[in-house]
């Protein structure tokens, strides 16, 4: 269970992972109670914009969005990792303040467009609420903060204008027209975590019975025929390690060394695999505000 959470947040997640209750904005911020870094003033905040990116986005988008779709070939609906950009999932000191800012960041430039009636911001709801994936996530959030930026400085902005080529474009500030382009680069991250899980599942089925552990670095990304024969291998290794009581390396085709021992794993015995991470994630989903509104927040 998760701990370190207000007990209200702690019922609520609870339900949540039972399937009382589908997730919202409300339960994705946290309870007042347990946002106690926030001052009466953030607190309004926090009601403002989960009313907002509730009404921006409808009801449905959220629970859409974390929630594996149970259709084949569509991985990348699944918004890898957004549950760690929730404030009321911080648990690092420090982490849950940044974690909000982002998160209202989020609602404030949308909320800003609207108010202002800015050409084109209906259509960009209306796609980012009919094509929930990290992909048109991040291209609608990119639309939207460059149109703040043109607007914030008097500039007339428009989102999805014509092209001169035909067809509606991304953003236009005042005389520039800008296409924005977003690649699924989550996909790579996807598919490696996808694929470490099979290594993992397949190794502790070898275990199951035999009295061995394994330690080193699992294979690259491997796909059909090359991944049935390493696995080959190292079905082969666990059986000779039990019969001979001594321990046998498994190589992968790019020389990644895995070895599987006789008897109880040590501590602090450990299996590494490829770093892969996400840089749109790090552009902006992991981006903080350089400055606060320290008002916002409890001194």
């Amino acid at each position: 269970m998760i701990t370190g959470m207000h007990p209200r947040d702690e019922e609520i997640w609870r339900a949540i992972d039972q399937g009382r209750r589908a997730i919202d904005w409300e339960a994705w911020f946290g309870c007042p109670e347990g946002a106690g870094y926030l001052s009466p003033a953030g607190h309004q905040v926090t009601a403002r914009a989960v009313a907002g990116l509730t009404a921006f986005f409808n009801s449905r988008w959220l629970p859409k969005a974390v929630v594996p779709s149970p259709a084949p070939g569509r991985a990348s609906d699944t918004f890898v990792g957004l549950g760690r950009h929730a404030p009321v999932l911080q648990f690092m000191d420090g982490a849950a303040p940044g974690a909000w800012v982002e998160a209202v960041r989020w609602w404030a430039a949308y909320a800003y467009l609207e108010e202002a009636a800015v050409p084109g911001i209906a259509s960009v709801k209306r796609d980012a609420r009919c094509d929930v994936t990290l992909s048109r996530f991040l291209h609608s959030q990119t639309q939207a903060r460059l149109a703040l930026m043109g607007a914030a400085h008097g500039l007339r902005v428009e989102l999805e204008p014509a092209k001169a080529s035909g067809g509606p474009g991304d953003v236009r500030i005042g005389p520039v027209f800008i296409e924005v382009v977003t690649f699924a680069e989550d996909q790579k991250f996807q598919d490696y975590e996808r694929f470490r899980e099979n290594v993992r599942a397949h190794l502790f089925a070898l275990d199951r019975g035999r009295d061995i552990y394994w330690e080193g670095d699992l294979p690259e990304l491997l796909s059909g025929g090359d991944f049935e024969t390493w696995k080959k291998r190292t079905e082969e290794a666990a059986q000779q390690c039990a019969a001979l009581e001594a321990a046998v390396d498994v190589l992968s085709s790019a020389g990644r060394r895995l070895t599987v021992h006789p008897g109880t794993a040590p501590q602090g015995t450990t299996l590494t695999g490829d770093t892969v991470e996400s840089d749109q994630g790090r552009r902006l989903l992991r981006h903080r505000f350089l400055w606060r509104d320290r008002s916002l927040f409890r001194a």
